[in-house]
């Protein structure tokens, strides 16, 4: 998917555009908050988020655990 460069700050319609299209019955990452939950998130809490990801998104910064992640791999028979 081709994302284009901007210098706009991140819009709460695009922050609740991204937590709809999870998979609520996914596993939550390392925070244990299940997708589920996060879709269910009042217009107060994504506003915030697209605020907060905005100051990063301009600002350079973010939270050093962002940096990690955990993989973990599963044999699928026949795969």
């Amino acid at each position: 998917m081709y994302l284009p460069a901007t210098d706009e700050p991140i819009q709460p319609i695009e922050v609740d555009e991204a937590l709809k299209s999870f998979k609520p019955n996914k596993s939550g990452g390392p925070s244990g908050i299940a997708p589920g939950l996060l879709k269910m998130l009042p217009v107060t809490w994504v506003t915030f988020f697209a605020h907060l990801f905005t100051g990063m998104f301009f600002g350079g910064s973010y939270p050093e655990i962002w940096r990690f992640t955990k993989l973990v791999t599963l044999f699928k028979k026949g795969a």
